[in-house]
């Protein structure tokens, strides 16, 4: 988008409108806490208080099971990957059933 908005407007744009353009990710390795939902806030006044995701990507370090959702529950190995695109449900939390797993994440809002 080159219509002079910053990348936060850019963002907020694509996402109040279903876009799936916007990139947000962990960039660096982040560890997980118990039961803590990974997935960033959105800005203050938006619908929803957290991102949710067209596309979504999760790679762990260590085995682990997480929640996606609030309801699904995956078993994961050691450096497996979790994704998920546009054909199923959007991401909405994901959570780790235990702390101290490393990982990455990236998504489409």
């Amino acid at each position: 988008m080159s219509n002079g908005m910053n990348k936060e407007d850019q963002i907020e744009h694509a996402y109040k409108n279903g876009k799936g353009d916007s990139y947000l990710g962990s960039g660096t390795s982040q560890t997980s806490v118990a039961g803590d939902n990974i997935l960033p806030l959105t800005p203050d006044g938006w619908t929803n208080e957290r991102y949710r995701f067209v596309r979504f990507s999760l790679r762990v370090a260590q085995p682990c099971t997480i929640v996606v959702n609030n309801t699904g529950f995956f078993p994961m190995l050691a450096g497996e990957d979790f994704s998920v695109d546009e054909n199923n449900p959007r991401v909405r939390s994901i959570q780790f059933m235990e702390s101290g797993i490393s990982y990455r994440w990236a998504g489409i809002i």
